[in-house]
């Protein structure tokens, strides 16, 4: 894949239904949350710092039928 430009990558986010974190840099969840994005999370890691579950966003266990 090519790189994704910041414009390019907020375009995507404001037009998607959703986004899927499941773990690493931070920056895209804070960018999907910004833009009013859907966020589901594991419940590990940086998403901890960032989603209240129910609230900002939600949080699920890595090891989960709800993925599917």
């Amino acid at each position: 894949l090519s790189h994704v430009t910041a414009q390019k990558r907020l375009v995507i986010l404001k037009s998607s239904s959703c986004m899927l974190h499941l773990g690493g840099n931070s920056s895209c969840l804070v960018e999907a949350m910004a833009v009013g994005c859907l966020v589901l999370a594991a419940n590990s890691g940086i998403a901890l710092e960032y989603i209240e579950h129910d609230y900002t966003g939600f949080l699920l266990p890595k090891a989960s039928e709800l993925w599917a």
